[in-house]
């Protein structure tokens, strides 16, 4: 029974841990001047969901000397159990990393590409279920969730607002794109330009209920090109 009750205990701290939170415009701002993870973007979100690396000098070990020939490796906890593909993950923590400093990368898509049986559908199955662990906050207008899970700072004009919310919450102007989906633009036209009138809700992404994450399949088996993505 102990048992028993401890799964149902920790469901029902899974589901609360993953509740939807709303709250005002106003006070995601506020909350943003406390936590810079309420601004983040998806790059630095994944980088924190990777976590730090370790490093290990394999010169000390005589049996990983010889595997990686004495050079220095370094081992993120979330790929711990991806053995042999320490370079490729190096190359994938590399591009989050780039990205999440607003360089090319963030205008790029991650593509794995090598023979079958390679470990690249483990590796893109390790990556959606680290999407899962760092909320998002997006925007929300009356019951109405943005279809698209933006970010409420693309209510806010860059050139106008950008050192007002800079200095007044810490949020960098670099994140300010000044790009609201049509969806956003229309309530915005609604609500006569009111801002007061969005809200802001805390979301978990989810493989599952394809929040924030989303599957697209190719449309032929043996020609899978990537133009459905872009």
């Amino acid at each position: 029974m102990a048992n028993e009750f401890n799964v149902f205990s920790l469901a029902t701290a899974m589901r609360d841990e993953h509740r939807e939170v709303e709250m005002g415009l106003s006070d995601y701002l506020e909350h943003c001047k406390a936590d810079p993870s309420c601004y983040a973007t998806a790059a630095e979100r994944m980088l924190s969901a990777i976590g730090e690396a370790e490093t290990i000098d394999t010169s000390r070990d005589p049996r990983l000397s010889r595997i990686f020939m004495n050079r220095t490796v370094r081992i993120y906890p979330a790929f711990s159990d991806f053995y042999g593909m320490e370079e490729t993950i190096e190359q994938i923590v590399g591009f989050f990393r780039h990205a999440a400093q607003g360089l090319e990368e963030r205008k790029q898509i991650l593509y794995l590409l090598g023979p079958v049986g390679g470990g690249k559908s483990s590796l893109g199955e390790r990556l959606k279920a680290l999407m899962e662990k760092e909320p998002i906050y997006a925007l929300k207008a009356g019951r109405e969730i943005s279809p698209v899970f933006e970010s409420p700072l693309g209510l806010f004009d860059p050139e106008r607002m950008g050192p007002a919310l800079e200095k007044q919450y810490g949020i960098p102007r670099r994140l300010l794109t000044g790009i609201a989906s049509p969806w956003a633009i229309k309530r915005l036209e609604e609500f006569d330009g009111d801002l007061s009138r969005f809200s802001v809700v805390k979301l978990h992404p989810s493989r599952l209920r394809q929040i924030a994450i989303a599957k697209t399949e190719p449309g032929d088996d043996n020609n899978q090109d990537v133009s459905a993505l872009t």
